[in-house]
C-alpha cells in the first residue's frame, strides 16, 4: 500500500530566493519508494521533486501518491498550521512522457509549454 507520512520529514523554511517546502517521502508499506515536495505560494502549492525511485517505476505508484497528495492539499496540517489549497502547480521536463502524461491524465492543464524543448511544462490543477 502507497502511503505519505502527514508530517514530513524536513521543513524549509521561507527565504528570500526560496517558497517554504516541505520535504516528504513515499513508501510502499514500509520502505521509502520515492519522495515529493511542497513550496507554498498563497492559496497554491506547488509540487516538485516528484520521484518514484527507478526500481518501482511502472506499478501505478505514482498516481496513487500524487492522489493521496492532492486530497492532502485540499486540508492539510504543515507546521501547525491549516492550509486550504485551491490550486496545485508542478513542473515537468517536456521529455518525461510518462510524467506529462500522468499529469494531463490526472486533470492537470498545460499552462505554459517550454519552447523549443527548453525549460518545463507548467500544469496546474483548480482543487
Amino acid at each position: 500500500m502507497v502511503t505519505i507520512p502527514n508530517k514530513p520529514y524536513e521543513h524549509l523554511p521561507r527565504s528570500p530566493k526560496l517558497l517554504e517546502a516541505f520535504l516528504f517521502n513515499i513508501y510502499l508499506n514500509e520502505e521509502i519508494i520515492g519522495k515529493i515536495n511542497l513550496s507554498i505560494e498563497g492559496r497554491q502549492v506547488w509540487i516538485w521533486g516528484f520521484e518514484i525511485y527507478k526500481d518501482y517505476q511502472g506499478n501505478g505508484y505514482s498516481k496513487k501518491a500524487l492522489n493521496i497528495i492532492i486530497n492532502r492539499c485540499r486540508g492539510i496540517e504543515l507546521n501547525n498550521k491549516i492550509y486550504h489549497f485551491t490550486k496545485v502547480i508542478l513542473h515537468c521536463y517536456p521529455d518525461n512522457l510518462i510524467a506529462n502524461n500522468l499529469y494531463k491524465s490526472y486533470g492537470f492543464k498545460l499552462d505554459n509549454p517550454a519552447l523549443g524543448g527548453l525549460g518545463n511544462n507548467i500544469y496546474t490543477l483548480n482543487i
